[in-house]
């Protein structure tokens, strides 16, 4: 009884045995090199990606840029994985290929506006004309930068208005950045009377420049007559600050100079028009004649 067991045990391990043996030497060996591929295909990939990461923090990499390298290094990595995985299992890589190029090209008309704010968004985080906090004029509008995406670049105007604009617009447009360097040149205009003293003049205004503790002493400022209008002199005004200070040095002096030039008895001319009367107007009689 025990042996007639022992037979029959004997022979479902035999066939198992030779079932696995069929599947290891037909198809189901190429599956199972498949899978070893693709565990360590994903091991390969993570460390890659983790040492990629180091490295652009390391050098300083901008947040954005940075998470862009990563996203299309994982994309193409994978790429690759799967078409290694394909060349085991022996699947023909020429249909795959044609099928992935015809989703890439309906794609890119899908989004052909996305990948040009795409691409133009790599040329501004690649360029830096600007970075997040910067104050830019872009286009006629102005405000800080608060992000810079890959499609879209955020402002907020100074009456906290946020304001999206595209890359691709950007790219074409002007771009005045206000905070690239670390000064900054303060321009002003006052005009005064034609019979104000014009070294006088010159002393109050330099006067009050030299006593306005946010004026950097170099590079010299500037105070000179600078054009003759139809009723005043026009004198032009210049001195350099740290940038931070540019809106609060302006408006100082604005004021101190408005107080200065009154104080010091200079006629701040306005606007206005001299009539004068040739001959009298008699009453509309006129002479009878008799």
């Amino acid at each position: 009884m025990l042996s007639i067991m022992f037979s029959s045990f004997s022979d479902e391990l035999y066939a198992v045995w030779e079932s696995i043996k069929r599947f290891l030497t037909g198809a189901g060996w190429k599956i199972v090199t498949a899978l070893a591929s693709l565990v360590i295909g994903i091991i390969v990939v993570r460390i890659v990606m983790g040492i990629l990461r180091k490295i652009l923090l390391k050098r300083g990499a901008d947040n954005t840029l940075a998470n862009f390298i990563l996203t299309v290094t994982r994309f193409l990595l994978w790429l690759v994985l799967l078409f290694i995985l394909a060349g085991i299992l022996e699947i023909p890589l020429s249909p795959l290929v044609t099928a992935l190029g015809a989703v890439a090209l309906a794609v890119g008309l899908a989004l052909k506006d996305s990948l040009s704010n795409l691409a133009n968004g790599v040329m501004l985080i690649g360029m830096k004309p600007f970075k997040e906090g910067d104050f830019v004029e872009i286009d006629g509008m102005s405000g800080n930068v608060q992000s810079v995406g890959l499609l879209t670049t955020q402002l907020l105007t100074p009456d906290n208005k946020k304001v999206i604009l595209p890359n691709s617009k950007i790219t074409s447009a002007s771009i005045v950045n206000y905070n690239v360097r670390p000064t900054r040149r303060v321009d002003w205009e006052f005009t005064v009377s034609y019979d104000s003293d014009v070294d006088e003049v010159k002393r109050v205004l330099q006067s009050v420049l030299n006593e306005h503790p946010k004026i950097l002493s170099e590079p010299d400022t500037t105070v000179r007559l600078h054009r003759h209008d139809e009723s005043a002199l026009a004198f032009v005004v210049r001195a350099w600050v740290n940038t931070p200070d540019y809106w609060d040095v302006f408006w100082d002096v604005n004021e101190n100079a408005l107080k200065a030039l009154k104080d010091a008895g200079i006629e701040i001319p306005y606007p206005q028009m001299d009539v004068h009367i040739d001959g009298a107007c008699n009453n509309g009689k006129e002479d009878k004649q008799s």
